[in-house]
């Protein structure tokens, strides 16, 4: 395999279309993985966790198996010139955070220095800094708790979350910072092409639970807010 695409569920479908003119990726190796641990891609857990419905969050260690299964039983094991990882939301999310490991992967693991490894996230940053929910910057304004950093640490506890090795190094007794997009950035090695929505509705909605807010509200709170 000389080239290769690998991404989650919600990538941008022309990624996947065979038409040159509407995909520059169409002569690349496609791989599709269906997004299915309900970790964002990221989750180490070897057993059921009950609080999250009995699924096992086991989504970077998919990822690993996934990438140990093309390199023993296909044409990727022998030769590798260029891969792009990517997907969106969650997939965005776990592509962000897989970056550096998939190039270390495919560079030093498989023994290709010289591939050409890129990542793609789409509609992955969570969170941006200093982001608070909705009713706390009603009560408070800007001066509000800011969410970003809680967030990043909840979820990376209840994942079990793999996390950047270079980031955690980093951030010594706060490895849990390194859930969250904005302080992982700065980490990242791996050449990156962030797009992100800035009226993302899961995050403004359902995460920052501005349920009415939308891209042209005439509500001077969810106005400012966004």
């Amino acid at each position: 395999m000389l080239r290769s695409l690998v991404g989650s569920e919600m990538c941008i479908r022309d990624r996947y279309s065979n038409d040159q003119i509407m995909n520059q990726f169409a002569e690349f190796n496609h791989v599709y993985l269906p997004y299915c641990s309900g970790d964002t891609w990221t989750g180490t857990r070897l057993d059921k966790f009950l609080p999250l419905g009995n699924l096992y969050t086991a989504g970077h260690l998919i990822l690993n198996t996934v990438m140990e299964d093309l390199r023993n039983a296909s044409s990727f094991g022998q030769r590798v010139d260029a891969v792009l990882l990517s997907g969106e939301s969650a997939g965005g999310i776990g592509a962000l955070h897989n970056a550096d490991w998939i190039r270390e992967y495919v560079q030093d693991h498989m023994g290709c220095p010289q591939a050409v490894v890129k990542v793609a996230p789409e509609a992955g940053f969570y969170f941006p800094k200093h982001v608070f929910n909705y009713q706390s910057y009603v009560l408070l304004g800007k001066s509000a708790p800011p969410f970003d950093a809680f967030g990043s640490f909840y979820v990376s506890m209840i994942d079990g979350s793999f996390l950047d090795e270079s980031c955690v190094a980093a951030l010594g007794d706060k490895p849990g910072l390194c859930w969250d997009a904005t302080v992982l950035t700065q980490y990242v090695e791996t050449p990156l092409f962030l797009a992100q929505n800035q009226f993302d509705s899961n995050q403004i909605n359902d995460i920052l639970l501005c349920q009415k807010c939308w891209a042209e509200s005439a509500d001077r709170h969810q106005a400012s807010f966004m």
